[in-house]
């Protein structure tokens, strides 16, 4: 049974799934970037999972000034992450903790429940 702070957690969650779904299809429709302006910070979170996806990012060195641009494959996950959200697919955690578990961690677990079968038959 869900608790109040379980239910408030969870709904505070969904909020700020949505804010980030909404800043992911904005940066998506944008044409023109670059330019220094103020931004919030799931605004940030979208335009770095954009440079992700995309497989490439920028690095300021702090002494001269100067911005380079170090290209990185794309990263897959991210890409998921993109396309979900604009499909309005939006996973949650308990998605995720599902999918955590890898096929050796579940053959393992299968086995040790025949074990524990076995030993009890032959008790």
């Amino acid at each position: 049974m869900k608790t109040v702070k379980d239910k408030l957690e969870a709904g505070n969650k969904k909020r700020a799934g949505h804010l980030i779904s909404s800043f992911i299809r904005s940066v998506a429709q944008e044409k023109v970037a670059g330019e220094d302006t103020v931004i919030t910070r799931a605004e940030a979170l979208a335009r770095l999972l954009w440079d992700m996806a995309l497989g490439r990012s920028k690095v300021v060195d702090v002494e001269t000034g100067e911005i380079s641009t170090e290209y990185s494959p794309p990263d897959k996950h991210a890409m998921d992450i993109i396309m979900d959200r604009m499909e309005g697919r939006v996973g949650t955690f308990e998605d995720e903790k599902k999918k955590s578990e890898t096929i050796t961690d579940r053959i393992s677990r299968k086995n040790q429940v025949r074990i524990n079968k076995l030993s009890k038959k032959s008790e």
